[in-house]
């Protein structure tokens, strides 16, 4: 692969590890959970050579939350909201990790700040209505 040709020739580029870490994350995804440690790995690694970069903790919380390591999901959540505050989809992770662990009133506070910035947005506007029961 590529990307682990391009690891060896610098192994100090968060790039390469964050795009590996990615791509192996889709691969969990759609191919065999098998994936899911490899993409944790290098989404670390990738984080340990830049903590900042919003777009690699937001992969890693998906990575937990798609491992059922929700509680995980929520510390990775809020640390991309603290570094990218506009952050969408951190909301959407925030709301679906607080309503599987029953926290209604969590849950329900991130799916309308979602709504706030995207009022169209179908799972939030259905998982409120489903929240608080209507």
């Amino acid at each position: 692969m590529a990307y682990e040709g391009a690891k060896r020739r610098n192994p100090r580029s968060p790039d390469n590890y964050g795009f590996l870490g990615s791509l192996y994350l889709i691969g969990g995804q759609v191919f065999s959970e098998e994936y899911f440690k490899l993409a944790e790995e290098e989404l670390e690694r990738a984080i340990e050579l830049y903590p900042y970069w919003a777009d690699v903790h937001s992969d890693l919380g998906i990575l937990y939350f798609k491992t059922g390591r929700y509680k995980r999901a929520i510390k990775k959540f809020k640390l991309v909201r603290e570094i990218h505050p506009a952050d969408t989809k951190a909301l959407l992770y925030l709301g679906r990790s607080y309503r599987i662990l029953g926290e209604k009133s969590s849950s329900l506070s991130y799916y309308n700040e979602l709504l706030k910035r995207e009022p169209l947005n179908e799972e939030a506007r259905k998982a409120v209505g489903e929240l608080i029961g209507k």
